[in-house]
This record gives C-alpha cells, structure tokens and sequence, in this order.
C-alpha cells in the first residue's frame, strides 16, 4: 500500500516552492522536529519491508500539493497518495512515500520515485531492486590460471539460491555483445526460482583466436538485467608441438638444413689421386705338345717321326 505522510512547522508570508531534498531510504526518523531519512541508498532488496521516498520543499506556497508515482522497471507506473493542498504559505513541508516490497511479487531491476507538482514533474529519483539471490558457488572449466588456446571451449557454472519471499520467473545468465572471434555455444534455459531452492547456470564459450578477452556476463530475470560481471579470459598461441603447420614448417626446415650440410661436407672432401692403369700384359704362348722318344725317353715334339737325340725312328 502506498501511504504519504507530511510534516509543516512554519508558516511564512510569501514565498514559490523549491524543492530541497529527494532521495530514497529504509526509514524515516520522526523524533525530531524535523523528519530525517534513515539508511538512504539507491540499492533495495526484496527482503527489505518497504521502499522510502523522502521529500522537503521549501518555501511553499498556498494551494501547492506534491503527487508521487512509482515508474516499475518495465514502464508501469503505480500512483501514491496526494496530500490536501494547504491554504497557507510555509517554510517547509517534509513528505514520504512508500513502496511495500517484501511478501509482494514487485519487479526486480531499477525502479524510478517521481515527484509531481501541479501536473508539472518535479523531480526524479532511481533505485535498484535486486532479488534475494545469493551467489552460492561459480566454477571454470578450463580452471582459473590454467591456459587456453584458440579453439577451446571455456564452461562458467553458477550455482544461485533463493533466500527470499519471491518467485523470480525466468532467471537467467547470459552473455552482452560478443566479438566475433567468441561464440556463446550453449546456455542454461531461463528458470523459474521458488523461495529456498538452488539452481545452476552453465555457460559454454567458444574462442577462436588469441587474445584478452573481457565479456560482460549477465543475470536477468524476467528479461530485465538484473546485475553484470566481467569475465577475463586470456587465449593463448598454440604451442608449436600442437600446431600442425608449424610443425611441419619446423620439420622442412631441418630437412632442409640437413641436406645443406650434406652437400657442403661432399664439396670439402680431399681430392684422390688416381692411380695410373697397369697395362695388360701378353698372355704366354701355349707351348707345343710334346711326346717321350721310345727308344731313349726323351722328351721330343709329338709329331716328330726321329728323335732328335738318338736318331732312333718314332711310330
């Protein structure tokens, strides 16, 4: 329920309205004689009971009468109570408005306080309100400190619990703009989170070329970002042993160098005199066959009908 209430201490004769003080808290403090918010922020929780719109005008004249309206982060707006216009002129005037939260199904994300006077805005204040979500758990596969390499896929898991009163529609984590080098390959579906229950997120990251990279991951919920984190990743150039190209580039070249120096130690090896043909010498006559004088045994041609050394006749 939206609810206003106003405080005017002084009167004075004459004088225009100026606005003097609007912000957002957790409280109001009305033990003194001026009203003072307490714990002002700009960031709310679900668990938090109310949201406090805290104004002061100064100088305001009769018949000036401020209108609150609350902006919900998808552009509803949500009308608050308008106080009597006075008849008199004052010093001061101190307002609040507030914004019931917990135990309500109020949209996450940034919500906007604004102030209305004579149909005419005022002013405007934003605030964050964020789930009851904890981070319970975030893990990396490859890990943190381990290298990756152009063509490696890097899977980001996030565990989140529900501590509040309400049920957060399609929470999701996701991905911001993506150089062309990265590709998302696989997210987890948006999910529906009861109060008290757990779920895990899995984001699977493809690189394909070396570099730092900065991506914004992002958690929506019910299509509204809720809250972004960077996530670095540092690819690395492939080792030249798990490079194809480069390890046949690195093999030719030893091929190549060793077969340099082979030829280079061919052309500083020492000259070999070369030794001069012996020449054939004529083969031997074949002596002519030869017979035994049967008279005087001796050794005579083999057609010879006389031996030449006795005389005596051959057959």
């Amino acid at each position: 329920m939206l609810t206003v209430f106003f405080f005017a201490p002084a009167i004075i004769e004459s004088a225009a309205y100026s606005l003097s003080q609007h912000v957002m808290c957790k409280g109001v403090d009305k033990s003194g004689s001026e009203w003072r918010p307490v714990d002002v922020s700009d960031t709310f929780s679900t668990a938090d009971e109310k949201v406090y719109a805290f104004l002061r005008l100064d100088y305001v004249e009769a018949g000036t009468s401020p209108q609150f309206m609350w902006v919900a982060p998808d552009g509803t707006s949500l009308k608050g109570h308008t106080p009597k216009p006075y008849d008199k002129l004052y010093a001061w005037i101190q307002y609040y408005d507030t914004l019931e939260i917990r135990g309500t199904d109020r949209q996450v994300g940034v919500w906007k306080s604004e102030v209305y006077v004579d149909g005419k805005l005022l002013s405007t204040v934003s605030f964050k309100l964020q789930p009851s979500l904890n981070l319970v758990s975030k893990s990396f596969s490859p890990k943190e400190g381990e290298p990756v390499f152009p063509g490696d896929t890097v899977t980001a898991t996030y565990e989140l619990k529900n501590t509040g009163q309400t049920t957060y529609k399609d929470v999701k984590f996701t991905l911001g703009a993506l150089p062309s080098q990265v590709s998302l390959l696989e997210a987890t579906s948006p999910k529906d989170m009861k109060p008290g229950t757990t779920e895990k997120f899995v984001l699977k990251i493809k690189f394909d070329k070396e570099g730092k990279y900065d991506l914004k991951v992002q958690l929506t919920i019910n299509k509204v970002l809720i809250e972004e984190s960077t996530l670095e990743v540092n690819v690395s150039p492939v080792p030249f042993f798990q490079n194809p190209i480069m390890l046949g580039g690195i093999i030719a070249l030893v091929v190549v160098v060793v077969l340099a120096a082979v030829l280079l130690m061919r052309r500083k090896r020492p000259t070999t005199a070369a030794v001069p043909a012996t020449l054939a010498q004529p083969a031997p006559p074949t002596p002519a066959p030869t017979k035994y004088c049967i008279n005087c045994g001796e050794l005579i041609p083999v057609d010879a009908k006389h031996c030449g050394k006795c005389g005596a006749a051959q057959q």
